[in-house]
């Protein structure tokens, strides 16, 4: 989850289908990114340097607020058990 919260643009190799992982955990890595993926990448605003980006578009967006968020959904949908990294 950390990797794809600190994603930049620049990261988004859209021609070649792949994300560019630069500073991975498990060292720098490519992963291959799949058709619909790439349809949504290409159609999303760049409003900042971070795909995923917090409120002021400066920063990406934070582990804690993606993590509150998953805990409000699973509530409202009644989802017992389970991690974001699950769905």
């Amino acid at each position: 989850m950390g990797e794809i919260l600190a994603l930049k643009w620049e990261d988004i190799d859209l021609e070649n289908a792949v994300l560019r992982f630069t500073d991975a955990k498990a060292g720098a890595r490519t992963m291959p990114i799949a058709s619909p993926v790439q349809i949504l990448l290409a159609g999303l605003e760049r409003d900042g340097p971070f795909v995923v980006h917090g409120p002021d578009g400066t920063r990406p967006l934070s582990r804690w607020t993606l993590e509150s968020a998953w805990q409000r959904i699973r509530a409202l949908a009644e989802i017992t058990d389970g991690r974001l990294h699950d769905f």
